[in-house]
């Protein structure tokens, strides 16, 4: 009957006698010449001639079960993340992976298809693919943290580009893929696209405003609507005073507000044409948000 044999479970193998005899005997009550087996198991046969003459022999016949490998169905993931692919195979089955690994399971995060060949025995292997895709990350454009001053511009407009979906962490938990916002603050936005795929950014808004100044050196308090008044033009001066000084030393004006000027009166009547001096101390803030104290002295010429 020649050497052991081995199949596929599921299949069925016949096993022939080669010798020509009067009568066949096999270890399983069979009396053909050849029978068909679909278990494992040793099979035996005796044959016998007409002369009552006997001879035997067996074989061993192994029928092995195909792996029931099933990796599921399809599956795709967001980039940066990995997905485990498992074949829940028992301990005994052998795989083999197209990536070159021989583990149960592997672990992959890439796109691509990956198929594992899995067996008891190499004679019944059983195969499976399954394809992975890798889903880009949505990408903000909510750029670096900056710094702004509201009381200048009002607001300020945030965008974080394109995506599905939007969720940022401001007061009315706004959707929308820009908000404006008015105060400074830590601002963060998550995006998601329609894969689920979501990632979170993060932009820091900080308040400076920077002190601007400019100082006339003329003005006509002539009555005409046009540069009556002397004043400092500028922003965000804090502690601001401002004294002016007739030729004497003496002070015939003072403010603490910058939006105070000198109209060109001492206790209510209007001053000679002169030139007259003055002295300026504040407070200023730097694009460092550093603040310096100040202090200038200059000269005003009145003319009617």
């Amino acid at each position: 009957m020649g050497a052991d044999k081995k199949a596929c479970e599921g299949s069925n193998f016949t096993l022939a006698s080669n010798t020509i005899a009067d009568s066949y005997l096999w270890n399983n009550n069979a009396t053909s010449n050849s029978i068909t087996v679909n278990t494992s198991g040793k099979y035996s046969l005796t044959v016998t001639d007409v002369n009552g003459c006997k001879g035997s022999d067996d074989v061993q016949v192994n029928i092995f079960a195909r792996p029931a490998v099933d990796l599921g169905a399809d599956k795709q993931i967001c980039d940066g993340s990995s997905v485990t692919l498992n074949t829940n195979l028992d301990p005994t089955a052998s795989v083999y992976w197209s990536i070159g690994t021989k583990d149960k399971s592997i672990s992959v995060n890439r796109t691509g298809a990956y198929m594992v060949q899995a067996y008891y025995d190499p004679t019944c292997p059983a195969f499976d693919t399954i394809n992975v895709i890798v889903v880009p990350m949505p990408v903000s454009t909510l750029g670096n943290d900056t710094a702004a001053c509201f009381k200048e511009i009002g607001s300020l407009t945030l965008d974080a580009g394109t995506a599905d979906q939007f969720l940022w962490n401001d007061k009315a938990q706004s959707t929308s893929s820009a908000i404006d916002v008015e105060e400074e603050g830590t601002y963060i936005v998550q995006l998601t696209n329609a894969n689920l795929c979501s990632v979170k950014d993060t932009i820091n808004i900080n308040q400076i405003c920077v002190t601007t100044l400019y100082i006339p050196n003329a003005f006509s308090p002539n009555g005409d609507a046009s540069n009556d008044v002397f004043y400092v033009k500028g922003l965000h001066a804090e502690k601001f005073h401002l004294m002016i000084f007739n030729r004497w030393g003496e002070i015939i004006f003072e403010s603490y507000d910058i939006n105070n000027g000198w109209d060109g009166t001492y206790m209510g009547n209007e001053v000679q044409i002169d030139v007259y001096v003055w002295k300026l101390d504040w407070l200023s803030t730097n694009a460092q948000e550093q603040k310096t104290k100040n202090e200038r002295i200059g000269t005003v010429s009145l003319i009617r």
